[in-house]
Formats: structure tokens, C-alpha cells, sequence
């Protein structure tokens, strides 16, 4: 997905509002993969889906 995700989810934790969302659509990648690796990876968490379209939030530290 990226070469170095957890480097990419920190910066977009960082510059995002607290209530902003983080949209994710890619067709290419399985579900399960892509929101595991958001998930996993950062300080996001699913917050809706949309046909292949994920939305996170920020998760409360």
C-alpha cells in the first residue's frame, strides 16, 4: 500500500483536526487489507463504509 505507512499515518494524525476524518478508496486492494493496515498501523479507526470507500477517525489518545 505505501513504502512507509506508519510514517504517513503519523503525519496525517498530526495535521488532522481532531474531529477531521481520514477517506481512504482504493479498488485494488481487499477490504480486509486495507483496514487492517490503517487500523493496525496508526491512530485511526474505522469509522464508516461506503461501497470502496473506508472513513477514519482519530482515535482518542
Amino acid at each position: 500500500m505505501f513504502k512507509k505507512p506508519d510514517e504517513i499515518f503519523e503525519e496525517m494524525h498530526r495535521v488532522l483536526k481532531q474531529e477531521g476524518i481520514l477517506s481512504v478508496a482504493n479498488p485494488h486492494i481487499r477490504e480486509r487489507d486495507i483496514i487492517s493496515k490503517i487500523e493496525n498501523n496508526s491512530n485511526f479507526c474505522l469509522a464508516d463504509k461506503n461501497n470502496k470507500t473506508y472513513t477514519f477517525k482519530k482515535k482518542l489518545n
